[in-house]
């Protein structure tokens, strides 16, 4: 139930911007276009990319088929003329009268001197050159024998002649010739070579010995300058996609950089470095280490990016290099793209027209609803709206729909709201008027509760006075009990001496009566003295003197015990009588302060009643204070009811002028209350799903 609520009162953004606040049929268009644009500028991009790559890959294509084509057309040069230079060997062979052997002697020969003698048919070929002028003049083949002389290879026999037109018969060939090279190694030949600017078809033989060692050799030239140039005259023309250019690079002489045979646009035999910046040089030949390939590269020189293939062609020792600037090659690619944007924004706009055709001609219902709508705005509930058809699936339609129903059930709700009106006006008056009464008698009963408290007050006072006169009465019992106490213990205390004193006295009645019997003990002890010392005679008289005087003292001690004796048992009868009494005064000490504890008691009982009976007063009297503010306030409550109650009617008075502003049809009428009520329930259900 909390979901559902938090749902419906969720805050709806209607939105506040520029577009917000345009037509219906401008945003629809918009969109369309927008969209449109937004899927044809996608589309162009992958159209775009896709030709850039198709254009890069036939490009490539064009490059590697030109690069095909001359490697074909140099292989098939150095196939024919390779051919034609290893057919003539057999023929130099025969015409020779077989294949030339190693003599047992040596033989004069030319500028080396005597070098090893090579015979062939019977006859020493050292110096003979009968044989090689006639293949020479049959075929146009230039031939050659060669003879090792120690570790040099000098020309036994050759047409090969000095300025002066002189055979060089025994001129030593250089060691780093390929015609030494090859010797060294043992090894048949047969292909181009290039010998002071001519290129011909040459063919090796290697003349050896049964036992394996290479004594010598035979070689047959062919001219074919002209056919090489011609072919590479024509590998200078040659151009790719109608702007790259096709070059023949070969390596220097030390293998460290590349130089022009043919094309590219320099003359043969020059520098890659006179064509391209040192940094555009560096970069090529990076490439080049690789035997072929097609790659992007950004060239000073082209001020820009440029394609390049590059391949290396057998048997030539050659490298083919196709090159053009990428902005040239592409020219033709990006020309499609513009026609094809073109087209796109074209189409683009004719959707963006028969949108906003349709979009016009379909929310013309809107802008009908829309001033239905303004009309019910300013309070006209008696428009008419246009039936709409029962199962329809147009959004326009079912808007109609919940307009008719919303205007039904806003007329209902006036019309209600109207009838309500009119009984809280009513209801309004007669609680200004229950409130006023109320108020009244508020005010009577405040005052009440004011005098009942006053009289509380009064009375808590006064008992508050008897508590506190009942707390110093038990105080001054507590005292009188605590001296009373005291009292008793003094009594007792005495009591306990005079029992001590009789005691005492006591006492002394047993030593007097000691005394007595010593006396009379003396007295007989004097008394035999004085027989004794008339017994004596004459030696007797001073001891009965002394036991006269003895006996005499005797007497008066016992004389003297009888009156102590009697002084104490006197003495002793009036201690024991004193002592009866205190005993007797003692016993009413004790009863005093059993007395003094009751009424203590009694006092202390008074006085925590006082207490009580004075807090329970002081209680009443702040329940009845608190009454009095309860009243008071209920009284100020009466008031802001009355107020409000008046305040109510004006507001019942401006919602009647308000509600009387909707303009009705003559026929609304509402049957009961409960259809609002009805109606508020169902306020928040949502709008029934369109049909189908």
């Amino acid at each position: 139930m909390a979901s559902s609520k938090t749902k419906h009162s969720k805050k709806v953004n209607v939105g506040t911007g520029w577009f917000s606040r345009q037509s219906l049929a401008f945003r629809v268009v918009f969109s369309a276009l927008l969209s449109t644009l937004a899927v044809m500028a996608i589309v162009a991009a992958v159209v775009g990319w896709q030709s850039q790559n198709n254009a890069r890959a036939a490009v490539q294509s064009e490059m590697e088929s030109a690069l095909s084509a001359v490697d074909q057309s140099l292989q098939l040069v150095f196939r024919s003329a390779s051919r034609r230079a290893s057919d003539l060997m057999p023929t130099f062979i025969d015409a020779l009268g077989g294949e030339p052997t190693l003599g047992n002697s040596d033989a004069f020969t030319g500028e080396i001197g005597y070098a090893p003698r090579i015979e062939a048919g019977g006859i020493t070929v050292n110096g003979d050159t009968a044989v090689l002028e006639e293949i020479n003049r049959m075929t146009g083949a230039d031939p050659a024998i060669i003879v090792k002389v120690g570790d040099k290879w000098a020309r036994a026999a050759t047409l090969l002649k000095d300025d002066n037109g002189q055979p060089r018969i025994g001129s030593v060939i250089a060691p780093n010739d390929f015609l030494a090279r090859t010797l060294d190694e043992g090894q048949d030949y047969t292909g181009l070579v290039q010998r002071n600017g001519q290129w011909y078809a040459m063919a090796i033989r290697s003349l050896v010995t049964p036992d394996g060692n290479v004594f010598g050799g035979l070689t047959v030239r062919v001219n074919v300058d002209a056919d090489v140039q011609n072919l590479l005259a024509w590998v200078a023309t040659q151009k790719v996609a109608d702007f790259g250019s096709v070059a023949i690079l070969e390596k220097t002489g030390d293998g460290s950089k590349w130089r022009y045979v043919a094309g590219g646009g320099a003359m043969a035999g020059a520098d890659l470095a006179s064509r391209y910046p040192a940094e555009d040089e560096v970069e090529l030949s990076k490439h080049f280490t690789q035997p072929s390939g097609f790659s992007r590269v950004a060239l000073q020189m082209d001020g820009g990016e440029a394609l390049m293939a590059w391949q290396s062609v057998e048997n030539w020792n050659w490298l083919l290099f196709a090159k053009g600037e990428s902005e040239q090659f592409m020219a033709d690619s990006r020309e499609d793209l513009k026609l094809q944007l073109i087209i796109m924004l074209v189409g683009a706009l004719l959707i963006a027209l028969l949108v906003g055709w349709r979009a016009a001609a379909t929310l013309r219902p809107v802008r009908q609803m829309i001033a239905a709508m303004q009309r019910v705005g300013q309070g006209d509930l008696s428009a008419e709206l246009p039936p709409v058809p029962a199962r329809s699936k147009s959004e326009v339609h079912a808007l109609f729909d919940s307009l008719k129903q919303m205007q039904n059930a806003l007329s209902s709700t006036v019309l209600a709201v109207r009838q309500s009106v009119e009984e809280i006006s009513v209801g309004a008056a007669q609680i200004s008027s229950g409130n006023t009464d109320l108020s009244s008698r508020t005010e009577q009963q405040a005052a009440s509760l004011q005098e009942t408290a006053a009289s509380m007050e009064q009375l808590a006072s006064t008992v508050k006075q008897n508590a506190d006169n009942a707390i110093q009465a038990n105080q001054l019992a507590r005292t009188a009990s605590d001296v009373a106490v005291k009292g008793g213990e003094v009594v007792g205390q005495v009591v306990s001496t005079m029992d001590d004193i009789s005691a005492s006295s006591g006492k002394i009645s047993d030593i007097v009566t000691v005394i007595e019997g010593i006396a009379f003990q003396t007295n007989i002890l004097a008394l035999n003295a004085a027989v004794e010392a008339a017994r004596a005679g004459e030696q007797g008289k001073g001891f009965a003197v002394v036991a006269g005087e003895v006996r005499s003292l005797a007497l008066r001690s016992a004389d003297a015990a009888k009156e102590i004796k009697n002084l104490i048992n006197d003495s002793v009868g009036r201690v024991q009588a004193g002592s009866l009494q205190v005993k007797k005064a003692g016993d009413t000490m004790t009863d005093i302060v059993t007395s003094v504890k009751r009424v203590t008691d009694i006092m202390a009982e008074i006085s925590s009643a006082s207490n009580e009976q004075s807090s329970g007063i002081d209680q009443i009297n702040m329940a009845v204070v608190q009454m009095d503010d309860v009243t008071q306030q209920n009284a100020a409550l009466v008031q802001e009811a009355a107020s409000a109650a008046a305040s109510l009617e004006t507001q019942v008075q401006h919602l009647a002028q308000a509600v009387a502003v909707f303009k009705l049809k003559r026929d609304a009428v509402i049957d009961s209350a409960a259809r609002v009520i009805d109606m508020s329930q169902h306020a928040h259900e949502p709008t029934p799903r369109l049909a189908g």
